[in-house]
């Protein structure tokens, strides 16, 4: 998207709502194996929640420093 020179807010806007979409169903798929499962914890969805999204942290700092290096 911003490598290309090809940028567009409008296509940020459109990955952005599908990655959160993504990232929720992946919560309720976690959230009901622990109920098919009978797993007893004190994890909250916000908890999970956190938790998987870290994985788009290791994302982002990898194609920054591919970018960075792309510059020079």
């Amino acid at each position: 998207m911003g490598f290309a020179c090809r940028f567009s807010p409008e296509k940020l806007g459109i990955v952005a709502s599908s990655t959160l979409a993504w990232l929720v169903l992946e919560v309720g798929l976690i959230l009901l194996g622990f109920y098919l499962l009978n797993v007893t914890t004190d994890y909250s969805f916000i908890d999970i929640f956190a938790y998987c999204g870290y994985k788009y942290l290791s994302y982002v700092v990898l194609t920054r420093g591919w970018g960075a290096r792309s510059i020079l």
